[in-house]
């Protein structure tokens, strides 16, 4: 009778381990308040948006042969995904992580956008002014040897007429883009002595007729900011970023040592990886001229999601009014709507003031972005707002994408096809 006790009481302990082993985490529900089925399987969903991710960057890295890749997505906040592949220094086999500091480009224009809105808002700075009304001393400016005025917000949203870099004097037969003037090595002062390589040329269009994509004009638009603040650009920016704590942030200056900065490259004719000659971009601080991680840049992402989302003004560096009536606002719209940035051809971007923005059927924001194409650099920082009433602030996805690889083509759908994986809202 004990020996046939024992055979039940083994028969309930192996039945019992069985279930426990088919439910798996299911044995322990009673210990959390938490269903952990539900929990299983959000953590399978999580595992699978991440083989995903690693898949689409691993794909993407081959097909356009570049050295490193680095990818950091955050949800309402919080960093969910981070993956950096390659190396920063390939000569040297220095693997790049999330650390890696390298050139962003034309992500620096919406940072250069957030001091003029803040001068704005300051009352020091009207984007309807004529600029020559603050540079007293300016050449004017002539369309057919007319005069006409250029204000601060036709310089922000491209409408200006004020030339790109100039598309001849190529410097060598490797790639058909290798603009001289893309790479200078001249070390300016101020944003008002880099003036001088544009200032004097006609303007390409009548402001505000036309969008025409130029970094020169952000140039300008920081010689603007010095005048208005008495304080040079350069000065300027270190003042935002410490406000906004973008530590990892920097203007791009050869001479110091900045921890974890990525070296650069670019393919020749024959697609082999060659070093970037040297550039001082000292001329275009306000249009291309920072170096960030994407640590930093999604910092800088989800403090404008919260500024978009929170009707609280307190602590924020500019009012949500500014950013949805200004910066987030669409301005202008280039000619070819699709503008070899957009992955759906029934999407239009538009471009605020520093930002490309797609708007929604309902005129709402749908996402915001912008890229950048620096001397041995490719960036991308996408954000897509969540619905605003939700109570988490900020509530949405930001994407930021940096490569150490000149001319990286599709990057601004690459970081949309990321931020797909992770949410249903682009």
């Amino acid at each position: 009778m004990r020996l046939e006790f024992c055979k039940k009481s083994f028969r309930v302990l192996l039945a019992s381990s069985c279930v426990a082993t088919l439910l798996g985490v299911g044995y322990i529900k009673a210990k959390t308040e938490n269903n952990l089925y539900s929990y299983s399987l959000f953590d399978e969903i999580q595992n699978n948006h991440h083989k995903k991710a690693n898949r689409l960057i691993d794909r993407y890295k081959e097909l356009y042969g570049i050295p490193s890749i680095i990818v950091s997505v955050s949800k309402n906040g919080k960093v969910i995904y981070e993956r950096a592949i390659g190396f920063s220094d390939v000569e040297n086999n220095v693997k790049a992580n999330v650390d890696t500091v390298m050139r962003i480009a034309s992500i620096s224009k919406p940072l250069a956008c957030l001091i003029a809105a803040k001068l704005h808002e300051n009352g020091k700075l009207d984007f309807d002014k004529p600029i020559n009304e603050y540079l007293t001393d300016l050449p004017r400016f002539k369309v057919n040897n007319t005069e006409v005025e250029i204000t601060c917000r036709q310089l922000m949203c491209h409408t200006s007429g004020i030339r790109h870099y100039k598309e001849e004097n190529k410097i060598n037969s490797d790639k058909k883009d290798t603009i001289q003037e893309f790479y200078l090595n001249k070390n300016f002062s101020t944003s008002r002595e880099a003036l001088s390589l544009f200032i004097n040329d006609n303007l390409l269009s009548e402001p505000g007729a036309k969008y025409l994509y130029t970094t020169f004009g952000y140039t300008l638009l920081s010689a603007v900011l010095e005048k208005v603040s008495g304080t040079n650009f350069s000065d300027l920016v270190e003042e935002l970023l410490k406000k906004l704590e973008l530590n990892e942030t920097y203007l791009d200056k050869n001479e110091p040592i900045i921890p974890n900065r990525s070296k650069y490259y670019m393919r020749n004719d024959k697609g082999k990886l060659v070093n970037v000659p040297f550039v001082d971009n000292s001329y275009k601080w306000a249009g291309g001229g920072l170096l960030s991680n994407v640590d930093d840049l999604i910092k800088f992402g989800n403090l404008m999601l919260k500024i978009y989302q929170t009707d609280d003004d307190v602590e924020k560096f500019i009012k949500k009014s500014t950013l949805k009536s200004e910066l987030w606002k669409p301005h202008s719209f280039p000619q070819n709507k699709n503008n070899n940035l957009l992955s759906k051809t029934n999407e239009v971007c538009s471009y605020g003031l520093g930002w490309c923005l797609v708007m929604s059927e309902m005129d709402s924001i749908k996402y915001v972005y912008h890229t950048g194409g620096a001397v041995g650099a490719s960036s991308c920082l996408l954000i897509v707002p969540e619905t605003e009433s939700s109570k988490l602030k900020p509530n949405g996805i930001v994407v930021a994408v940096l490569c150490n690889s000149q001319n990286v083509n599709e990057i601004s759908k690459f970081s949309q096809n990321i931020a797909r994986i992770f949410t249903d809202r682009i």
